[in-house]
């Protein structure tokens, strides 16, 4: 049995008991949880789906890409990240925002007017989009503008 002499504390329990809420660590849970509590969807939210208005574009003219989240776009707006395996016959822009409260936004592929002096096959690009450590990709065919054909024909060779 522990006792003391009068009016001394108790070695064994301090005189004043160290209350949870007091440390900074706790307040910092305590901040967390509030956070994960009215906004979920702002760290859940991934790109859910990446469509093009058309499989193929001709040089000249432009398709309409479709970004999808998987919840609405937090304050602030998504900004979204776009890429693609092909850069050069293409323009696109590098990111755009999803309004805040959106589902979804809208960006441009343009082709740029292409000719094949050497009868390739028109080229076929990845475009990506990505957000919320989430990627999504499509496929476009870009279409040649005009064909030239470089071989003399044969009345010109002797």
């Amino acid at each position: 049995m522990l006792s003391s002499l009068p009016g001394l504390p108790c070695p064994a329990f301090p005189a004043r008991p160290s209350l949870p809420f007091r440390s900074p660590i706790f307040a910092l849970c305590l901040l967390m949880l509030t956070l994960l509590q009215f906004a979920p969807a702002a760290f859940s939210q991934t790109v859910s789906g990446l469509t093009l208005s058309a499989n193929s574009v001709t040089g000249g003219s432009s398709v309409t890409g479709t970004v999808t989240l998987s919840a609405a776009a937090p304050a602030g707006g998504a900004t979204v990240t776009i890429g693609s395996s092909l850069v050069v016959p293409i323009q696109f822009p590098s990111s755009f925002t999803i309004p805040a409260g959106a589902v979804s936004g809208q960006f441009v592929i343009s082709a740029t007017p292409r000719y094949d002096f050497f009868g390739r096959v028109p080229p076929t690009t990845s475009m990506t989009a990505s957000f919320g450590g989430s990627v999504q990709s499509a496929s476009v065919k870009i279409v040649l503008s005009v064909a030239c054909n470089m071989l003399p024909a044969n009345k010109y060779v002797r």
